[in-house]
């Protein structure tokens, strides 16, 4: 199993609605030039997904183009 690093200096928790353990990290790696979105249960990170810089703006896009965003 691969070590867990600390959350980066630019980064944010958020919690699931359930609230059952889950949370979800998003953090910003300058460096490479990527986000982490990682789901956490229970402490543990369960899943990971790496989005390049490039594609944030369509990240965000995407969620205030439909119906439900506030």
């Amino acid at each position: 199993m691969a070590a867990v690093t600390a959350l980066p200096r630019v980064g944010q928790t958020f919690f699931d609605v359930r609230d059952d353990g889950r949370s979800m990290r998003v953090s910003w790696h300058p460096q490479d030039d990527f986000f982490v979105l990682s789901m956490w249960r229970d402490g543990t990170c369960v899943a990971t997904f790496r989005l390049d810089g490039a594609d944030a703006t369509d990240l965000v896009v995407a969620f205030g183009a439909t119906d439900w965003a506030r």
